[in-house]
């Protein structure tokens, strides 16, 4: 899967248009020595602010959010999970931490993705989670084997630990709604990732098993600004009795003083398979994705503020003006060759059309006025 993160916070009023700005939030640590370290939080960018007063109040969300747009690559065939994911974070300007080695995978079966969602299917493959870390910089993660201490002293009681300690025998993996792929017994850990094998995933299965854990809900008084999710901290309660927990998710206030809420959830697998629906599924309701690629419109970037493409170069089109076909209306179209090679559509309609000139060898058209 991948974890995105977010920040809400208020300022001082601006006259500054916060909306699209990036933010890079830092806490300082006061040392023994006297010396600050500062300690990044990650890198945001702010999608909404509103004025309150004297005050203005923002939300921003962290590099994901650059994720959220269709997923072209120029790659073919099997490529390397590190030269597929490399590609996409060149274009949306960050970079990929994670050594993934020789993994690699059908670069075409991602066909019809976002970004985000082929970061998740990948990281997926490799048998972790995509996180965007405090440098602001994609890495895959699972839960760390070298788990941090955390004493009596820093967090509030109650401490919400569950019943029972969930023990990795097994896992699911769901590679479409009707076809799933399960290694060992009684799995707790149930994913999605379309382009899962039986071989990988047993190659999974060896890396994690037996890994065990508690759920958690844990008020942390005295916080720690440097966790992420991903971590694992082993805590120590009042009565000497220690708990493994990673952080699957967490909240983090700072008002001068730093306190945290983290969680690690303990899921059924119903309560899994109910919430589940992989990349499979919501590209059901992406149809437009489906249209915008084409299967042969391979551009790096399209860029459509209030339907303005200033332009698009392909091996198929060049378009250098304004088109506004909101009324159907196309001030001037043209192409350097009249012949296309492949129309992916079976008809183009146009309600109350205008086509002041078109350039072709052929036309066909009922009731048309040229």
């Amino acid at each position: 899967d991948a974890f995105s993160s977010y920040i809400e916070g208020k300022i001082k009023n601006s006259p500054i248009i916060l909306e699209g700005q990036k933010i890079i939030p830092k806490i300082g640590l006061v040392l023994d020595d006297g010396t600050v370290e500062d300690i990044q939080l990650g890198v945001f960018t702010i999608t909404s602010a509103t004025k309150n007063d004297n005050l203005v109040e923002f939300k921003a969300y962290d590099n994901f959010l650059l994720t959220e747009k269709g997923f072209f690559t120029n790659l073919k065939g099997v490529q390397k999970i590190k030269t597929i994911v490399d590609e996409q974070c060149k274009k949306i300007g960050i970079t990929f931490i994670t050594d993934t080695g020789n993994l690699s995978v059908n670069v075409e079966k991602l066909n019809g993705y976002t970004i985000r969602e082929v970061f998740a299917t990948l990281a997926g493959y490799c048998g972790k989670n995509a996180i965007m870390n405090c440098e602001g910089n994609l890495e895959f993660k699972f839960f760390s084997n070298a788990p941090i201490q955390v004493g009596a002293n820093r967090f509030a009681e109650p401490l919400k630990i569950s019943e029972n300690r969930v023990v990795i025998t097994g896992i699911k993996c769901m590679v479409d709604e009707e076809n799933e792929l399960v290694v060992g017994n009684n799995p707790p850990l149930l994913f999605s990732c379309s382009v899962m094998t039986k071989e990988r995933l047993n190659e999974i299965y060896n890396e994690l098993k037996n890994f065990a854990y508690y759920g958690c809900e844990l008020d942390m008084i005295m916080g720690q600004p440097e966790l992420e999710p991903g971590d694992v901290l082993n805590i120590t309660d009042k009565n000497g009795q220690v708990y493994n927990v990673p952080i699957f998710d967490y909240e983090l206030n700072f008002d001068g003083g730093v306190y945290q809420k983290i969680y690690s959830r303990v899921k059924s697998e119903t309560q899994q398979e109910f919430e589940y629906k992989g990349p499979l599924t919501t590209k059901v309701d992406r149809i437009v994705s489906d249209i915008v690629t084409t299967k042969k419109l391979i551009t790096d970037t399209v860029i459509a503020f209030e339907g303005q493409f200033d332009t698009i170069n392909t091996n198929y089109l060049t378009i250098n003006n304004k088109l506004t076909a909101f009324e159907g209306e196309f001030e001037k179209l043209k192409a350097d060759s009249a012949e296309f090679v492949t129309i992916v559509t079976d008809k183009i309609t146009a309600f109350e059309g205008k086509f002041n000139e078109i350039e072709t060898i052929d036309l066909k058209a009922i009731n048309a006025k040229l």
